[in-house]
């Protein structure tokens, strides 16, 4: 521990501080100039601040009118897809009484989607019933004396069939290739093909 002497060598004076300012580097120049250079400057960082604020507000404001044209044309969206759905439903519907009418005048050759079909069937080898609209059974009737000796397949007409279009059917397989059948299929690919456009938009 120091002693009081120590302390006091090594101690200095404490003295009362000057009152006056010390010279200041503005002492020296013209006022009027120091008060247009401030003036110049606060508005400099006036207009800066105000800039970047303007900004920020304009971001947030388009921000808000973004979600809010989102929002508006949402509805319009669902509607578009909700009109292509029935567009795509009164085309098909068209197409069907079209094909009907077509098909009640010329069906085309049935043998040509009995022998696709048949290709599609696993086993042939057994009983298979060729159900088809009645106009067409005269049509087969060639394909029938064709059938190999051990085969039943018996011609089914059918009423609900559309001319050109059959079903064909055995103990274990069934092969739809109605009109109907393909024309569903078309349906539901344009169906599909719709959302996937929807989605993407």
């Amino acid at each position: 521990m120091a002693t009081l002497s120590e302390v006091l060598k090594t101690a200095e004076r404490w003295e009362l501080p000057t009152l006056e300012a010390p010279p200041s580097a503005l002492a020296d120049r013209d006022p009027s100039k120091v008060l247009a250079e401030a003036l110049t400057q606060g508005l400099e960082q006036g207009r800066q601040q105000g800039y970047a604020q303007g900004l920020a507000e304009a971001a947030e404001v388009s921000a808000r009118l973004a979600a809010l044209w989102d929002a508006m044309a949402q509805p319009y969206r669902a509607l578009d897809q909700v009109v292509a759905q029935e567009l795509i439903g009164l085309v098909m519907t068209v197409a069907t009484q079209v094909l009907r009418r077509e098909l009640t005048i010329d069906s085309g050759d049935v043998e040509e989607t009995v022998q696709r079909a048949l290709a599609v069937l696993s086993d042939q080898k057994t009983e298979l019933e060729i159900f088809l609209n009645p106009a067409d059974c005269p049509d087969l009737e060639n394909l029938l004396e064709e059938v190999p000796e051990g085969r039943m397949w018996r011609l089914r007409p059918d009423h609900s069939i559309l001319p050109g279009g059959c079903r064909l059917k055995s103990p274990t397989s069934y092969v739809d290739a109605t009109v109907e059948k393909q024309l569903a299929d078309v349906t539901e690919e344009l169906l599909f093909a719709n959302e996937q456009a929807m989605e993407q938009s």
